[in-house]
Parts: C-alpha cells; sequence; structure tokens
C-alpha cells in the first residue's frame, strides 16, 4: 500500500485537527491544569513504583532465605 492510498484514505475521515493543548485565555486556564496535573501525576508514578519493587524485591529475598 503506498503512501498516497493512506493519506487520502485518512483524510476523509479527519476533518479537523486539534492542538495537542487547549489555548489559554484570562477566563480558560484550563490547558494550564491539563499540564500541570499530568506533571504531578507522574511525580507521583515515579517513586511510588521505585518503592514498590523495592518493598518486593527486600519481601522476595527474606522469603528465599
Amino acid at each position: 500500500m503506498s503512501n498516497n492510498n493512506l493519506s487520502t484514505a485518512m483524510s476523509s475521515s479527519l476533518t479537523v485537527l486539534l492542538p495537542p493543548l487547549f489555548p489559554i485565555s484570562d477566563n480558560n486556564r484550563s490547558a494550564w491544569i491539563i499540564t500541570v496535573s499530568t506533571v504531578l501525576l507522574i511525580l507521583t508514578l515515579l517513586p511510588t513504583t521505585v518503592a514498590l519493587i523495592s518493598r518486593i524485591r527486600i519481601f522476595a529475598q527474606s522469603f528465599l532465605e
């Protein structure tokens, strides 16, 4: 399948391209809320994952001894 066939097949189904974040205005700060929430979620999940992995490793070592 060539690139021309892919582009013509997709152009009929995709009529509107939206930006990745909402525009920021004085009354609408939803883009900042989404961005900050995503960053905070990532910062929360990283230490939680590290803590769980270390606890599992410690538990496995004590269980095997």
